[in-house]
């Protein structure tokens, strides 16, 4: 049974990003295991937000400038590999 609920960072509330930004980054915590990686790719973050994969990359473009993310390699090309960073 998966849990019916995940933590998010405060910091993401304070930080200077869009609110597609905000988006993603609550469902890269929803999808991330317990070291806070995460590896959706850019159409299935874009399909759970309901926004294109064009917007995915520019949100989480926003979020690694914002210090709020470390994108790692990609095993596969639109497959993320992201780091969601602690406060």
């Amino acid at each position: 049974m998966s849990a019916t609920y995940f933590y998010t960072y405060n910091k993401i509330f304070d930080a200077d990003v869009s609110g597609y930004a905000r988006l993603v980054y609550a469902y890269l915590c929803k999808c991330a295991d317990h070291s806070g990686k995460s590896f959706p790719s850019h159409k299935k973050i874009g399909s759970a937000a309901g926004i294109g994969v064009t917007t995915v990359k520019k949100a989480l473009s926003e979020l690694e400038n914002a210090g709020l993310i470390a994108v790692r390699g990609q095993a596969r090309p639109n497959r993320g590999r992201c780091a969601i960073s602690t406060p």
